[in-house]
């Protein structure tokens, strides 16, 4: 990965007061990746390497990532599986060079 950036929230502006609040507050665990925030709990439709949003395929019944053209998930050892038998070794696998 590249940059980080970490920010650090002051705990004395956290405090409650009794009045409503007038702004939206977000709260919880979030990455910032290329300008895009990602919320943790999405982050099992995220690539682990370089963070792109997965991509489903329908044909092969799996996830892959396009920047890296890798499969998210290992094919099953079933030989007569339907889908991880046709599968190709990258996602997007060309026969022409």
């Amino acid at each position: 990965m590249a940059k980080k950036l970490y920010m650090y929230l002051n705990p004395l502006f956290r405090k409650k007061s009794d009045s409503p609040l007038k702004e939206k507050v977000v709260e919880g665990v979030f990455l910032l990746q290329n300008r895009k925030v990602i919320e943790y709990s999405e982050m099992f439709d995220h690539c682990s390497h370089c963070l792109e949003p997965l991509v489903y395929s329908e044909l092969y019944d799996s996830t892959y990532c396009t920047e890296c053209n890798q499969w998210s998930e290992e094919p099953c050892e079933d030989e007569d599986c339907e889908y991880c038998s046709k599968r190709p070794p990258r996602p997007l696998w060309t026969d022409q060079f």
